[in-house]
């Protein structure tokens, strides 16, 4: 389809395209159409745009020309058709080129503000991001590189956006922004497929130019990830030793699961790049690979029931189903569901037998770490404790199903009563704590904080991060945490009236207890791996190899096995994480083939969203339902935090924010469910927390004066904080 056709399509539509006539071969401009003096005249030749051959740039454009000029304009673009360097190109691209069949567009010149290019999808294979380009004055000089410009970068399914600008390059309003936005998508929805789009901003009218197909992406495959629920476990910018060492970890208890579900080796191996890809890296954050985790529930009995109960549990807010499958046997489909309904049934069985192998090997992990010299060694440990781990816990994720399940079905029936579950494992180091704070004037304090620190030294914010520091490798945190604690237990348990749980509730309450005391055991296993890395990043400064021991989380696991000077590496690496820091989260990309990241040095990141009042799922109730506070938004958690007397607002939390959230009024997430530790701790502490609140910690800014409503989900901002 040429571009005359396309804009005869859009004009169709709805869209504010400058007047124009279109003139084949042999046909004079009659420029009655228009009052105008200046004009654009550009080609419109059938070979143009195709797939195989763009033919970008081959063909003549002409702006600004005067209406006197356009019958000669007109020629020059006519003669271009037939160019010796169109017809090299047509030759290298093998593509067929028919000067005769090449029409011309003499269009209306916008004298526009500001011009530009807008994709809507990023022609790098990133499908659900627009992309808009724009720079003072004509298009074409943003098309050429010849000026500077301002990019803005706007995912499709967060409607969040961020952008880079130079100095003195033009910035949208967000009233523009949002009109660019509805454009792109309305362009896409007429043509079908993702467009390439010219514009043109006058004042505050918006001029579409042409629109014509994104020749770069082909459609041939799709990589869907998305951080519900893993954004808890890792919030925020992961370093790279920690992505390695997730998406091994990842792989080998899903490898482990599915031999016991399935009992054949051979077809575990035909789907190990599924296996090995559950987990993925973006711009310096973890995401499950969805369509993967889809291709594998697909597989259990009633799986679109159990994918719904899923989605919910984990607080998946795209609820699109991947076509992504896993091909497998009538037979082997009925051995799937004949053991998954057998571990289903013997979950809390074998649960309790995980929990005290990790109790009688974890002594022995401990030793090995503690007895290991060098690098090589301290690999071999690594490697067999990962391997230990991994080859039993896969039943922690047949217990999260267990607890997705009985909770689904428990909802049903008496909601209020999951609010009773006592004596958690992610509350006891806040009472243990709490009992440590208290004896610090005592002779045994000294032995308390020891016993406290190899208990729960690394239950902290972030703490499945390897490069977070925690109460045991840092143990002055501790220090200040003790001296920040309240003589008082601030928190009071939102005690329901006393009933009688039936089946359903028992069940959801034993799945959630496991699942929260497996937790417990993966941070301690976690913070075996940190020190085992930190060992090794200690030899590695002893050998000059690294400034500081903590500068080993910036390497790659490979790169452990050759030792070298890493110190530029590390420079160029921390750079780019803080790079990343300024690139929105984002809830879902999705990548044509490759995964890529964004590379930026002054990106600035916002919401389209004009809402004053926000919504979500309510998790807990707390002692009173509704609460007004301060807002204190917290984009990275850290140890030095204080949210005493104030409502959290952030992304996600992971089991360590119970030292944050036991002192605050209440919290508000964007991700989460009614199994999320939010809720979860929430729900123990009887504090308030609404969870799947759309672009809360966009919204919301520190010192904003919020009314949060836990019983129906509603929050409005009541007083704005002054900005500077």
């Amino acid at each position: 389809m040429s571009k005359a056709e396309n804009l005869k399509i859009l004009k169709e539509h709805g869209i504010n395209v400058p007047p124009f006539i279109v003139l084949n071969k042999g046909e004079t401009a009659n420029l009655g159409f228009s009052g105008c003096e200046k004009f654009a005249v550009r080609s419109s030749c059938n070979a143009e745009d195709g797939n195989d051959a763009a033919f970008a740039g081959q063909f003549e454009t002409l702006l600004n020309v005067e209406r006197g000029d356009v019958p000669s304009s007109v020629e020059l673009v006519r003669e271009s058709f037939s160019s010796e360097s169109a017809k090299q190109y047509a030759q290298q691209k093998c593509a067929a080129l028919a000067p005769s069949e090449g029409a011309v567009i003499v269009q209306e010149m916008i004298n526009a503000d500001c011009s530009g290019v807008m994709f809507t999808a990023n022609p790098l294979g990133l499908l659900n991001e627009i992309v808009i380009t724009v720079g003072y004055g004509l298009g074409e000089n943003v098309v050429a590189d010849k000026i500077r410009t301002t990019s803005y970068y706007y995912n499709r399914d967060d409607k969040q956006y961020f952008y880079t600008a130079d100095e003195d390059t033009p910035l949208l309003s967000e009233k523009m922004l949002s009109e660019l936005v509805k454009n792109a998508l309305k362009i896409r929805s007429i043509f079908k497929r993702e467009m390439d789009i010219e514009f043109a901003v006058c004042g505050d009218t918006l001029y579409i130019l042409q629109a014509r197909p994104i020749t770069t992406l082909r459609g041939k495959g799709k990589i869907i990830l998305d951080n519900s629920n893993i954004a808890e476990s890792y919030p925020a910018r992961t370093m790279p030793m920690t992505q390695d060492f997730a998406r091994e970890v990842y792989y080998r208890i899903f490898r482990s699961l599915f031999l016991r579900v399935t009992g054949d080796e051979k077809l575990t191996e035909s789907i190990s790049g599924n296996l090995k890809n559950m987990v993925a890296a973006a711009d310096g954050s973890l995401y499950y690979c969805i369509e993967n985790w889809y291709a594998l529930l697909k597989l259990l009995p009633f799986s679109k029931k159990i994918i719904s109960v899923w989605q919910n549990m984990l607080g998946v807010e795209n609820k699109t189903i991947p076509d992504t499958q896993v091909s497998a046997s009538a037979w082997t489909k009925l051995k799937i569901a004949v053991r998954f309904a057998y571990y289903l049934a013997v979950n809390p069985r074998e649960m309790e037998k995980l929990n005290r192998w990790f109790e009688a090997k974890y002594p022995d992990f401990r030793t090995q770490v503690e007895r290991a010299r060098d690098i090589n060694s301290l690999m071999r440990v690594y490697h067999r404790l990962i391997e230990g781990i991994t080859a039993r816990w896969d039943v922690t994720l047949i217990n999260d199903m267990y607890a997705f399940l009985f909770t689904a079905l428990a909802e049903k029936k008496n909601k209020e009563s999951l609010a009773n579950i006592r004596n958690l494992e992610s509350m006891r180091p806040v009472l243990e704590l709490k009992k440590l704070a208290k004896a610090k004037e005592s002779p045994e304090f000294e032995t308390l904080k020891a016993k406290y620190i190899e208990e729960y030294g690394d239950r902290c914010l972030g703490e499945l991060k390897l490069e977070t520091h925690t109460y045991r490798t840092n143990p002055e945190l501790l220090d200040a945490r003790i001296t920040s604690e309240p003589a008082e237990y601030g928190a009071q348990r939102n005690i329901s009236r006393k009933t009688k749980d039936g089946y359903f509730v028992k069940r959801a309450k034993l799945g959630i207890s496991y699942r929260e005391s497996s937790r417990l055991h993966r941070s301690r296993m976690f913070g075996l791996s940190r020190k085992i890395m930190l060992k090794i990043g200690e030899i590695l400064v002893s050998e000059g190899f690294l400034a500081d021991k903590s500068d080993v989380f910036c390497l790659r696991e490979e790169e452990l096995l050759k030792p070298h000077d890493f110190k530029e590496t590390v420079i160029r690496r921390k750079q780019e994480h803080e790079n990343f820091k300024k690139i929105p989260v984002f809830g879902r990309l999705v990548f044509e083939n490759e995964i890529f990241n964004h590379t930026s040095l002054c990106a600035r990141s916002d919401v389209l969203c004009d809402e004053s009042e926000l919504s979500g799922v309510p998790a807990s109730a707390g002692t009173c339902g509704v609460v007004e506070g301060e807002a204190l938004v917290i984009q990275e958690p850290s140890a030095d935090l204080d949210a005493c007397g104030k409502i959290i607002v952030t992304t996600s939390t992971d089991p360590g924010w119970v030292f944050l959230i036991k002192d605050a009024l209440g919290i508000i997430a964007e991700k989460g469910s009614l199994l999320s530790h939010t809720a979860i701790i929430t729900r123990e502490l009887g504090k308030p927390s609404i969870v799947n609140v759309p672009h809360a910690a966009r919204k919301i800014r520190s010192g904003d004066i919020l009314s949060m409503d836990a019983s129906t989900g509603i929050i409005k901002i009541i007083g704005r904080r002054k900005t500077d």
